[in-house]
């Protein structure tokens, strides 16, 4: 009978056991935590933060007045960035009358002075050229300058107009708002920098991406490698045997002595006598 209810007991143990295995075999192993936030999806309608934005204003005709305009926008607590940009300017018109030699201009110059045309200036050739050239003036409207040809035809010259781009430095402030932070005002930066010209806004350059790294050059066969930076000190190179010095000739003999002298023999230096020491007596 013990025997009986020894064996139903292991039995039941070992039906036990299977179950526990069988079920723990089945389970879906749980999923770990990474830690990674999971990002939150936007519904439809929900707008994102707005990015800071980033406004140039510009151009200040100097550096002063934008300076100026700085520092208003750092007493209201808004940081900014000066910097130039060169751009087209207005353009000249040069009246001028060009010769072949500096004879015709000479001629030119003085008989337009003759007849009371004083606003000239006569230019010599360049170096290595031969043409001349009469100087009539410079001005900065186009309609002054051909006005002036007009009135020059009457003593028998045809001068030409010679328009001269030129290229301008201006300057401009690039000014950071905040999210929801309105613009800064142009007409106030232009009467705290002092700017009598019309300033605009627009938005900041872009900067532009930095150039790739060149590839090393490859050393040509039978030239020295170029030394390797942070590679230590690097050897000298070999410094060239001496030459060997010239003869240097024999000063010449004094008048009335031989050609071969004797060194002079120096008299020994005196020896000086030193006075002896005596005992003091008490």
């Amino acid at each position: 009978m013990k025997g009986l209810l020894l064996t139903l007991l292991l039995l039941n143990l070992a039906y036990f056991g299977y179950t526990r295995l069988a079920g723990n075999a089945g389970e879906p192993a749980p999923a770990t935590d990474s830690g990674a936030p999971v990002p939150r999806l936007a519904l439809v309608g929900e707008a994102g933060p707005t990015p800071a934005r980033c406004a140039t204003v510009g151009p200040f005709a100097t550096q002063l007045t934008a300076q100026r305009a700085a520092t208003w926008l750092s007493a209201g607590h808004h940081g900014s960035r000066l910097h130039s940009a060169d751009g087209p300017g207005p353009s000249s018109y040069w009246v001028a009358v060009t010769t072949k030699t500096l004879q015709d201009a000479t001629k030119i110059g003085l008989r337009l002075r003759a007849a009371g045309v004083s606003d000239l200036v006569i230019m010599p050739p360049e170096v290595g050229a031969t043409d001349a050239i009469v100087s009539l003036g410079i001005y900065s409207e186009r309609d002054r300058a051909e006005h002036r040809v007009v009135d020059l035809r009457r003593y028998a010259v045809a001068p030409a107009i010679i328009e001269q781009p030129h290229t301008v430095t201006t300057w401009w402030l690039d000014v950071q708002t905040a999210a929801g932070e309105p613009p800064p005002d142009v007409n106030l930066l232009a009467k705290a920098g002092g700017e009598v010209g019309l300033l605009r806004m627009a938005q900041c350059p872009v900067a532009p991406a930095p150039a790739a790294a060149s590839a090393p050059p490859t050393p040509t066969r039978g030239a020295a490698p170029a030394p390797a930076t942070g590679a230590g000190p690097v050897a000298p190179p070999p410094l060239p045997a001496p030459s060997t010095p010239a003869s240097v000739p024999a000063p010449a003999a004094a008048p009335g002595t031989s050609g071969s002298t004797a060194p002079a023999t120096l008299p020994p230096p005196p020896s000086a006598s030193l006075p002896k020491a005596t005992a003091a007596k008490p």
